[in-house]
């Protein structure tokens, strides 16, 4: 009986003075993260680590952009339920990889219902991908922002026939107002 409490009480030592002798640093989980993901580090070393980490299919899908109500949207392509909302189940079928850029993700949605299909698809994104690496999401204001309710102006070259400056900075400053909302 001594022997197994003397082995056990050697083990026990050996595991304190083994733990001891490792570098804090090993210990702390915020240093297990990967560089790309550490905002002290320079933008340089991070965008590195980044790039050694992705695989082939990683950085194409950084170069690809999907609009979910385009005219020729597919089930390659489409990451939405047929009402327009974010569907996790579809997403993992076409983002699997990451994605770059939604585009246009308030088309057909009002403002609220478009803040949260957007917060939707980063939350997924980062969660739910090898690297988590957020999508840039992008809206078109050439004539307005682009979501039900708001307003639609002329386009900017009709604009111009106004000769109006003023003018044109108040449309502008509508359309900024709008998307911002």
């Amino acid at each position: 009986m001594n022997k197994k409490r003397d082995f056990g009480v050697t083990v026990s030592i050996t595991f304190v003075i083994l733990t001891l002798g490792m570098p804090i640093a090993h210990m702390n989980p915020q240093d297990s993260r990967p560089d790309y993901k550490n905002p002290r580090l320079p933008v340089e070393k991070r965008v590195a680590d980044l790039l050694s980490r992705m695989t082939l299919e990683e950085k194409v899908a950084q170069l690809t952009c999907l609009w979910s109500n385009r005219p020729q949207v597919n089930p390659q392509t489409d990451f939405s339920t047929d009402r327009g909302d974010f569907s996790p189940a579809k997403a993992a079928e076409v983002m699997k990889h990451g994605i770059g850029q939604i585009a246009r993700q308030r088309e057909r949605k009002g403002p609220r219902e478009g803040a949260k299909f957007a917060n939707d698809v980063q939350k997924w994104l980062l969660e739910n991908t090898r690297l988590g690496i957020p999508a840039i999401l992008h809206d078109e204001i050439l004539h307005g922002h682009m979501a039900e309710g708001s307003t639609s102006f002329p386009q900017p070259i009709a604009l111009a026939t106004t000769w109006d400056p003023d003018f044109i900075a108040k449309v502008f400053t509508a359309g900024a107002l709008e998307t911002r909302a």
